[in-house]
């Protein structure tokens, strides 16, 4: 559990929070299909039926509680609002990898600079 999701509890007594699942989707098999169709096809369906086979029992324990969520098959998580109860037993259960506070993060990708400074000629350099 992390510090920022102690702290928003703390504050707050609620916060939002991602459940993440701890089966996650094996893709490895896209490697080796010959089409971009064929190896997009299979990553959804991998990630598909994954969520929906990890996370059934989880959703089906809060859909009876009347506690809303967010189910995420992308990256197989669930996305809660609750208290430090709550998160606890999210993160006792054996099908739950992690329990992670809802952060914002700045992603700066890899190898990307911002342009350069315009060049401004003189007159004098044409």
């Amino acid at each position: 559990m992390s510090v920022n999701l102690l702290e928003e509890l703390a504050a707050n007594g609620t916060a939002l929070f991602f459940v993440v699942m701890r089966e996650q989707a094996d893709l490895s098999g896209a490697a080796a299909l010959p089409t971009k169709l064929a190896k997009g096809a299979f990553v959804f369906d991998a990630l598909t039926s994954t969520a929906e086979r990890t996370q059934a029992d989880l959703l089906a324990t809060l859909s009876a509680r009347g506690i809303a969520y967010k189910s995420f098959f992308i990256s197989n998580m669930i996305l809660l609002q609750g208290d430090l109860a709550l998160v606890n037993e999210m993160a006792a259960r054996a099908d739950v990898g992690s329990v992670e506070a809802n952060t914002a993060h700045q992603f700066v990708l890899p190898g990307r600079r911002t342009a350069p400074p315009a060049r401004r000629w003189l007159s004098s350099q044409v």
